[in-house]
């Protein structure tokens, strides 16, 4: 029985596969008058004969049992037949016996069946198309619920065995494929039949196995095994092209951010420990929550989820340490801040950083909790990141995060990052080089991210009075501020937040003894040494003359309360840098990249700003009024009036200006002293001759390319400065 059953179903597989070609095959009539009677009726009549044949064959050898199962799926496999069911079914008339025929097969042999069901792009598609049939009442005894159900069971097996994205990709139907699931998430979720699977399978709903599919279709499989949060969020970034990403938010966003939001539910509904030894799996894992954040990570799409729940969800997921969704509430926060307030998503970040640094002792008579998370060093620099944006940006998230339970516990923590606590940075080396250090246990040395994330935070939120005292209260804070510059390894980035923390922290020094407040001496002294900074290496848009700008706006803010010697030697110092900027800019032989002399108007600004400040201080104008310095700053007076005009440095155009205010304050100050006087006449016309030397004009008209300058200078903001240096020099009576 088992022989002639195999024998027979072959004969008709043999026979279906030859109606294959309906217009060219060797059973299509010659006669073309026939040809419409031959497809709509003799055509489907037989080829549903033909697949009852096999079905019955089919069970026969299975209740046989001794090898006829096997032989009957292979003679499937020869002549095609799940493929040709999947092209069979859009005939009306045939849709029931095939998907019979195909249930069959499937669940006798899964294994051999699904990699011929997509083998080519024609069944592919299919195969996506069944998974959103609706069947014609009166016609289709197959219910579409059955139908979608057998689809959904097979395509969960394909990204089971990692076939579906290959085949997807192959065919190149990735679109149609993330489109057809994308329809089938939005149909109302309907349980698998008990009858069609295992009693040993859980229950799978239609739309979590299409947000399966979606997962194997975007993401590596290898994603969620990545140990390194920034490989793992820049794979999820890359997953999806803008455009599917905006695709799959409109037609699947609120049924992806409502199923992150009952997974967090339910896991808050039973005991965590049970769920973690019954699944194994966390929650960021699951397919639901990548796609949520793929999608999540481009901007158009992160507008359309915001309307639908998708800035909870994420937030949510910040919790749990998930780095791309942190980069999506950053987004959101810099298009609009109330957003995220409204979302409590400050609230999640924040709970993140403290609860990441405590393991709190169980209760006597219960058993101690599992142990903290343990969350990356980027992860940390990413939540701190986005506070220090929301309290920037807005007035509202800055009291939001200062009115916050946790925000002094976030504070400590970042305090504790910059001081190097132990668990952050890698402890001082033992006195015996062979010791292992036994009681450190995180592994990598201290981020540069993390430590630069952490000022920035704490940076803005000395803005706060209710926070401020708690950061001033930080001597190793302080201490470990001032050390950051003399570190071998620092990168322009750690050294700029340091001193522009200092530098704000200089509003609100005291004095030596005064406790709670820094030193205004001490950070005087350090700004003074930032200046001798020298070869430090650009880094993301923050170089050398950035952190000068920033030591030398926190030195003018203490600067009046300065000993006259610390005066002395600061404005020595800021002339020392000054000279060298003006030469870098007004030389074209200069070697100097436009990266490294940018923000180099900006230390001229405020250097010019200070020896302004110290013009009214008698006791320096010994310091001050000297040839080199008068020359520098005429050098700026001739390159700015020639060159700021086309360039547009704002910068620059107001050092000029403030040099101008100085000559003519100094000759104000000095106009009795006859030295004085000679001496600024001398260097400008030593500095108009060597201008008009390099234009090969004649040494007698040297004094006139300054009249020149004066004079044009003299129809812009500054003419009251030009025009009384013309007059207290002379010049206007020469010519």
């Amino acid at each position: 029985p088992g022989d002639k059953a195999c024998c027979a179903q072959q004969a008709c597989a043999i026979f279906l596969s030859t109606l294959a070609n309906e217009d060219d095959g060797p059973c299509a009539p010659s006669n073309p008058n026939w040809h419409d009677d031959f497809v709509n009726v003799l055509l489907p009549l037989v080829r549903g004969l033909m697949l009852d044949a096999i079905g019955a064959r089919l069970a026969e050898t299975n209740e046989i049992e001794d090898g006829y199962t096997a032989r009957g799926v292979e003679n499937l496999m020869k002549y095609g037949v799940p493929q040709l069911c999947l092209r069979l079914w859009k005939t009306p008339a045939l849709l029931d016996p095939s998907f019979d025929l195909l249930t069959k097969a499937f669940e006798l042999d899964a294994e051999k069946v699904l990699p011929l069901t997509i083998s080519t792009r024609a069944s592919a598609l299919s195969l996506f198309e069944l998974l959103n049939h609706k069947a014609e009442e009166g016609v289709d005894k197959t219910s579409a619920h059955d139908i979608v159900n057998l689809v959904a069971r097979m395509l969960d097996q394909m990204a089971e065995r990692k076939m579906l994205r290959m085949f997807v990709e192959k065919h190149g139907i990735r679109s149609q494929a993330m489109s057809a699931l994308s329809v089938a998430c939005m149909a109302d979720d309907e349980l698998m039949d008990d009858e069609l699977r295992n009693d040993d399978e859980p229950i799978v709903v239609v739309s979590a196995v299409c947000m399966k599919c979606l997962f194997a279709l975007c993401l590596p499989t290898s994603i969620t095994k990545a140990k390194d949060s920034v490989a793992r969020s820049a794979a999820v970034t890359a997953a999806l092209s803008p455009a599917e990403a905006l695709c799959l938010a409109e037609a699947v966003g609120k049924t992806v951010c409502d199923m992150v939001l009952t997974r967090f539910k339910h896991r808050d509904s039973i005991d965590h420990d049970f769920e973690n030894e019954e699944t194994g799996e966390e929650i960021v894992d699951h397919p639901e929550v990548l796609i949520l954040c793929a999608v999540a990570s481009h901007n158009d799409a992160l507008k359309a989820l915001q309307s639908v729940g998708g800035l909870e969800a994420l937030s949510l997921l910040a919790t749990e340490g998930e780095l791309s969704a942190i980069m999506a509430l950053n987004k959101a926060c810099k298009e609009d801040p109330s957003v995220l307030l409204e979302v409590e998503g400050h609230i999640a970040l924040m709970k993140l950083l403290v609860e990441e640094n405590h393991e709190d002792e169980g209760e006597d008579d219960m058993p101690p909790p599992p142990p903290a998370k343990e969350i990356s060093s980027e992860v940390l620099a990413s939540c701190l990141d986005l506070l220090s944006l929301l309290c920037e940006v807005s007035s509202k998230g800055r009291a939001a995060i200062a009115e916050a339970e946790m925000c002094n516990d976030c504070i400590l923590r970042a305090c504790k990052i910059i001081s190097g606590s132990p668990g952050l940075a890698p402890p001082p080396p033992p006195a015996n080089d062979d010791a292992p250090p036994a009681y450190f246990s995180m592994p990598g040395p201290k981020s540069s991210h993390l430590e630069v994330a952490s000022y920035t935070f704490l940076t803005e939120m000395l803005r706060v009075p209710a926070t401020r005292d708690l950061i001033l209260k930080q001597q190793d804070l302080v201490k470990s501020s001032l050390s950051v510059v003399s570190a071998p390894d620092a990168q322009a980035e750690l050294i700029y937040a340091s001193v522009e923390f200092l530098s704000k922290c200089s509003h609100f020094t005291g004095e030596e003894e005064e406790e709670g407040k820094p030193s205004g001496t001490l950070l005087a002294e350090h700004f003074q040494s930032v200046l001798g900074l020298k070869n430090i290496k650009t880094q993301n848009s923050v170089n050398l003359n950035l952190i000068l700008a920033s030591a030398v706006e926190g030195t003018e803010i203490i600067f009046d309360g300065l000993s006259l010697e610390l005066m002395s030697n600061t404005l020595k110092s800021m002339s020392g840098v000054l000279k060298r900027l003006v030469l870098d800019v007004s030389d074209s032989r200069s070697s100097k990249s436009k990266g490294d002399m940018a923000n180099s108007g900006l230390v001229a600004k405020n250097i010019l700003s200070i020896q302004l400040l110290a013009t009214g201080i008698k006791d320096l104008h010994k310091d001050l009024f000297t040839s080199e310095l008068l020359t520098v700053m005429i050098s700026l007076i001739f390159w700015a009036w020639r060159e700021t005009a086309s360039s547009g440095d704002s910068d620059w155009k107001a050092a000029a200006s403030q040099s101008l205010q100085f000559i003519c304050l100094s000759l104000r100050k000095m106009e009795t002293n006859l030295v004085w006087s000679e001496m600024v006449e001398k260097v400008v016309r030593r500095k108009t001759r060597l201008a008009t030397s390099r234009n090969n004009s004649s040494p007698t008209e040297g004094v006139k390319p300054f009249l020149v300058v004066l004079e044009r200078i003299s129809e812009g903001s500054d003419a009251v400065f030009a025009k009384r240096i013309s007059e207290r020099l002379g010049f206007m009576h020469e010519v």
